[in-house]
């Protein structure tokens, strides 16, 4: 337990990496089965993790001279029985790109605990707003009269925004073909009523949050909070009965980051909601790498020889090679979920 902690970034920030305790849970799981692997040419690894392991990207093992993502894919399994292994298609797929790059009304739909701390390190006429009314604070008809305010709407969409996303979603819908929505565009029932279509690709790019309790997990849309139960809800139309959800990224803050009683966060839920495979960030990444990698991802994601497992493992490695990106908090805070063909 100890650790495995020391290997998961202090509140999603970077900080120097322990290569000793990389290696000293490589040599509790790898190195037991290396010979095995290599004997069978193995090139792909399905792990099953319970515990803290839930929460730390194993790609980051160290064996004295390679990380794991430089000798294996990865991917990430709920369980086993869980899995789908039919392979991808390698065919054009038709993609959902959505993203909030700027927040809207839904900032006063933010539960206390979230927008609390957000409001007490803002400007003084924020700040003030928020001390003033500090005896109140477990009180949700204070939180709900406090979100109302002009003020603090302001404050909390700027907070929030995150203006990497437009240049993101503008990069990839150069590979996607599809539909895309887009700050305002993307409401809850925007989003809603085009997940009645089928996609093979879709990919939400904005602020979510994991807390162990599904009414308190949640993405954001521009204009409401789309909870745990909300989205696994979207994929059981009709329409993904008969074509299931073949990838379902989550480009979003802590959207694999899970606890002890719910596994792998939203992109767990994803998986049993319906999509083949999720693929999601276990902290919040800069703008700039993720753009970089995922732009990398789905440029490979298609080609013969890539499964989706080998196709994030070249995408991270690319990103390993700037030396801007070289630390591991930057290329291993994405996972695989299911699926890895």
């Amino acid at each position: 337990l100890r650790v495995a902690r020391t290997l998961r970034p202090s509140a999603g920030r970077v900080r120097p990496f322990v290569l000793s305790a990389a290696q000293r849970l490589d040599e509790w799981l790898i190195q037991p089965v290396a010979d095995l692997l290599r004997a069978n040419q193995i090139d792909t690894l399905i792990f099953v993790p319970d515990g803290i392991l839930r929460t730390i990207p194993l790609s980051v093992l160290w064996n004295g001279e390679q990380f794991l993502v430089e000798r294996y894919a990865s991917v990430t399994a709920p369980g086993l029985t869980l899995l789908d292994s039919s392979p991808l298609t390698h065919v054009k797929m038709r993609s959902l790109l959505a993203g909030l790059s700027q927040p809207g009304p839904v900032v006063a739909e933010l539960p206390g605990w979230m927008a609390y701390p957000l409001l007490t390190s803002g400007p003084q006429e924020v700040r003030n707003l928020a001390l003033r009314a500090l005896p109140e604070v477990g009180s949700e008809v204070f939180i709900r009269d406090l979100l109302r305010d002009p003020r603090v709407q302001e404050h909390l969409q700027d907070t929030l925004a995150l203006p990497g996303v437009k240049q993101e979603i503008a990069a990839l819908a150069e590979r996607l073909p599809g539909v895309r929505l887009e700050d305002a565009k993307l409401s809850l029932k925007a989003l809603e009523q085009e997940l009645r279509n089928p996609y093979q690709i879709v990919h939400i790019a904005t602020h979510g949050i994991f807390s162990g309790d599904p009414e308190q997990s949640f993405l954001l849309t521009h204009d409401h909070l789309l909870n745990m139960n909300e989205l696994a809800g979207l994929f059981q139309s009709e329409a993904f009965d008969r074509e299931p959800v073949e990838l379902l990224t989550l480009s979003a803050c802590q959207t694999a980051e899970g606890d002890d009683r719910s596994p792998l966060g939203l992109t767990g839920v994803a998986i049993q909601s319906g999509a083949r495979s999720a693929l999601g960030s276990l902290w919040s990444v800069a703008d700039k790498a993720t753009q970089k990698m995922l732009t990398s991802f789905y440029s490979r994601l298609g080609e013969e020889g890539f499964t989706k497992a080998k196709a994030l493992q070249k995408a991270q490695l690319e990103l390993m090679a700037d030396p801007e990106y070289r630390h591991p908090f930057f290329w291993s805070a994405f996972i695989l979920v299911g699926n890895w063909m």
